[in-house]
């Protein structure tokens, strides 16, 4: 399946009329089948490789919820080997252009026995990264044992880097009231009540709903994760969540470990599906017509005001806290 036929069944399931249960698992399916697509791939070109590689894959495509095919699946290489990354990386990313001439993949980022598994690019905290991560190639045990390595990073962090991560939470919070914030120096607006215009232009970084509520679901989450890390000392926790976030907040709530009756946690996956679908429409709206305005109805903006509002109000109460049996 080439780049603008999979960009077309995803904006054919963004713009259906199905409910949005169906359109998570939709949108999931197709996620799964591009990744095989590159698994299948790669299996072939093993030899290639080597055998000290596991690629997992973070971000939007780790949870299963990419809208477009605009941008390539990215990838983050764990090397299981003492040796110089930056000669390997060369080496893996012949072997993916090879395979890839269409770009379905790219290395971002390479991680050896030594690297931080809670930073990205070095320096930036960004736990998500990996907690997030998917496993597409090499070994599942190694993939997994970067999350453990995730976990005792969390633990030993020194409790003034973690308002660092407190920041991702508290930055998509704001950005979910006023529909802007500020990325790579530059004033952003992503959506805006008054007008009922939702913005989707990255070169402007435009990203419509994903800055604003879907960051606060995923950060959220996240931050919740690293507090219970931290004072559980349970270094295995992140390892066996679910990437995908309503799978994970299902899994949470199935486990008795979110403060929250089950009716508030399926509303906040219904928020967050809601957002995610209008957000994949005003990317597809961006993706086929250069579209960087997409604009709402009075009867959505409505609606989209009274769900924002709604799910600040159960994010800002949602705590990762084993609950007691009845």
């Amino acid at each position: 399946m080439e780049g603008p036929r999979k960009n077309g069944k995803f904006e054919e399931i963004a713009n259906s009329n199905i409910s949005l249960s169906e359109y998570l698992r939709l949108i999931y399916d197709l996620n799964r089948l591009i990744q095989y697509e590159l698994l299948e791939k790669l299996l072939q070109n093993k030899d290639n490789l080597g055998a000290i590689v596991t690629l997992v894959t973070p971000g939007s495509d780790g949870r299963l919820e990419k809208g477009s095919c605009q941008s390539p699946l990215e990838v983050i290489a764990i090397i299981d080997a003492d040796i110089d990354l930056d000669a390997y990386q060369k080496t893996l990313e012949e072997v993916i252009n090879d395979i890839s001439p269409t770009k379905i993949a790219k290395i971002i980022e390479m991680k050896g026995p030594q690297s931080s598994m809670i930073t990205a690019y070095g320096n930036r905290y960004q736990p998500g990264r990996i907690a997030d991560g998917r496993f597409i190639y090499g070994s599942q045990e190694i993939a997994k044992d970067s999350k453990i390595k995730l976990g005792k990073e969390i633990i030993n962090l020194p409790s003034d880097k973690v308002d660092k991560i407190v920041s991702l939470k508290r930055d998509a919070h704001k950005a979910t009231e006023s529909g802007k914030n500020r990325i790579a120096g530059t004033d952003a607006i992503h959506f805006d009540l008054e007008s009922g215009a939702v913005f989707f232009n990255p070169e402007a970084h435009q990203l419509s709903f994903k800055i604003g509520p879907l960051r606060l679901v995923q950060n959220g989450l996240l931050l919740e994760e690293v507090k219970h890390t931290r004072r559980e000392k349970d270094a295995n926790f992140i390892s066996n969540l679910d990437a995908n976030i309503v799978g994970r907040l299902n899994q949470l709530s199935d486990d008795r470990m979110l403060n929250l009756a089950r009716a508030s946690v399926e509303e906040i996956a219904e928020h967050y599906a809601f957002f995610l679908r209008l957000y994949h429409k005003s990317e597809q709206a961006y993706v086929k017509n250069k579209q960087v305005v997409f604009q709402l109805t009075p009867s959505e903006t409505a609606e989209v005001a009274k769900r924002l509002k709604a799910l600040s109000l159960l994010m800002d109460n949602l705590k990762i806290q084993k609950q007691p049996l009845k």
